[in-house]
């Protein structure tokens, strides 16, 4: 009987050891599966990373652009405004000038008569006298 105990055990030794070589390929097929659709998991979630990332990426841009043309068609709007204020400035200013220097002419021809007038009154002085005085007092007047 041991005999026949014996050699159940070594069969059974031997089945125990077919099994275990068959458990462990199956279980490294079963790992390298795994393993291989973790790999391809990976690479599908880099790849929606970089997806993701690129959308971002291009709707900032957007955004920078349209802030970009927002901001140049202020600019555009403010320059445009600054123009036409100095223009109006320069018109105001130019007709200020015009009537200063029509008031002037006027002044200038008013004393130009009252000296002339002066001149009447004083033969013995020559009115070229009174309008040589004149001039120095304008170029006196404008040094100043």
């Amino acid at each position: 009987m041991d005999k026949v105990l014996t050699l159940f055990e070594e069969e059974v030794k031997k089945q125990v050891a077919v099994e275990v070589k068959r458990i462990r390929e199956e279980l490294k097929e079963n790992f390298k599966k795994v393993k291989e659709e973790y790999r391809e998991s990976v690479l599908s979630n880099k790849q929606d990373v970089k997806e993701a990332v690129r959308k971002a990426s291009e709707e900032y841009r957007e955004g920078l652009q349209k802030q970009r043309a927002v901001h140049n068609d202020e600019l555009r709007r403010l320059k445009d405004e600054h123009k036409n204020e100095i223009k109006q400035l320069r018109d105001e200013f130019a007709a200020a000038q015009n009537t200063n220097q029509e008031l002037i002419k006027k002044l200038h021809t008013s004393y130009s008569d009252y000296l002339r007038v002066i001149s009447m009154n004083y033969p013995h002085v020559p009115y070229n006298f009174f309008y040589a005085m004149h001039q120095m007092k304008k170029t006196t007047l404008v040094e100043v």
